[in-house]
């Protein structure tokens, strides 16, 4: 009966830890970081632009490119800070500009983006103030 006594006393001991163990859990829900992609969306009150400059400032900002296969986008990570030129085969009045991949797409609200020019497709420079820039995931 030796046996029974080690198996009865193994099972105790799991037991034990196992109430012990789910006693330390800090009960968060909370997900971890979900790297992915975000978008830099355009909306216009006017007409559409041709070519966009933008800047976007925030940790962990890799693989810039354009939002479209049509678009092509020329840009440059200095520090923290993405500046993107995109220039588009159509004028665009909404949609989206420009992707990025960063470490953690739920943080999306930590990132800047400024609109600093829009042109339209005869490259005189339009009102930034009729354009509004937004970032999604």
């Amino acid at each position: 009966m030796k046996i029974r006594r080690v198996t009865r006393a193994a099972l105790a001991i799991l037991a034990c830890a196992a109430i012990v163990g789910s006693g330390c859990s800090d009960g968060s829900t909370e997900p971890g970081p979900e790297a992915g992609r975000l978008t830099v969306s355009v909306s216009s009150s006017g007409g559409g632009a041709a070519a966009f400059l933008v800047t976007v400032t925030g940790d962990g900002i890799t693989n810039a490119g354009p939002a479209n296969s049509s678009h092509q986008a020329y840009s440059v990570l200095a520090g923290n800070t993405l500046t993107a030129a995109i220039v588009l085969s159509n004028p665009l009045s909404n949609g989206g500009i420009l992707e990025f991949d960063v470490p953690d797409v739920n943080a999306a609200s930590s990132y800047d983006v400024d609109l600093v020019q829009a042109a339209g497709a005869d490259n005189a420079l339009l009102s930034t103030s009729d354009f509004t820039v937004q970032l999604t995931n």
